[in-house]
């Protein structure tokens, strides 16, 4: 898992955040594997949480393919479904997942006002739309408890000056992944990985995975940050 990126590890911030939740992880993705692949792990292994727990309510977060699968699961088990920053509008396949996650969702809890006006534009009941704000950006505004000099001395990054480059390769692009930047658990991660493990090491730092915090810190302290 920590060889995709955030995705793998994320979960050990809800660890951290409620140390007494019960929390449930599958690997659904291994090197190689296809996007249907993947898809069918994901919704198979929600498919197997639903039965196990008699969950009333699953929520789901963001525009991934995972999201996407486990959303299907779930609506096709009957299970109630909360979708977390619907309505928002980016590029590629990442639009087409989250639209697909809104058309099922019994519950919507966008980021902004404008993506709760798209959601009533998709058709979806007024009564059904809680608008939360952004958690990221409720984070990043924040107050950190870690400083930068901390964060550099954790991730072992030595340089005082630096940009960040926080690419994945666009899922309906992966031809082109090899000339974007260190993946998530996306399409085609190997090119990505052998183009950035031959970058220079005193020009470049590799990280496979930054706490979200962490990741802020870096962001604010940034020269310039080209990516998304």
């Amino acid at each position: 898992m920590e060889s995709y990126g955030f995705n793998g590890l994320t979960y050990l911030d809800i660890v951290r955040c409620n140390p007494k939740l019960r929390v449930f992880t599958r690997k659904t993705w291994s090197k190689g594997d296809s996007q249907i692949r993947n898809a069918t792990a994901t919704a198979q292994a929600t498919y197997e949480l639903l039965q196990q727990s008699n969950c009333g309510l699953l929520i789901v977060h963001g525009d991934r393919l995972e999201a996407k699968a486990a959303a299907d699961a779930a609506h096709l088990y009957g299970c109630r479904l909360g979708h977390v920053e619907g309505g928002d509008l980016t590029c590629g396949d990442d639009n087409k997942n989250r639209f697909a996650m809104t058309a099922v969702a019994d519950y919507h809890f966008p980021s902004s006002q404008s993506a709760a006006e798209r959601l009533l534009l998709a058709g979806q009941r007024p009564e059904s739309i809680f608008t939360i704000g952004s958690p990221d950006l409720d984070i990043f505004f924040g107050e950190s408890s870690v400083t930068l000099k901390e964060v550099m001395r954790k991730y072992n990054i030595p340089f005082a000056d630096f940009g960040i480059a926080p690419f994945h390769p666009n899922s309906a692009e992966s031809e082109a992944a090899g000339e974007q930047s260190k993946p998530n658990n996306d399409i085609d991660t190997e090119a990505v990985h052998a183009i950035i493990d031959s970058l220079p090491r005193d020009r470049f730092y590799v990280a496979p995975n930054f706490d979200l915090e962490d990741y802020i810190v870096l962001i604010r302290a940034a020269g310039c940050v080209i990516g998304q």
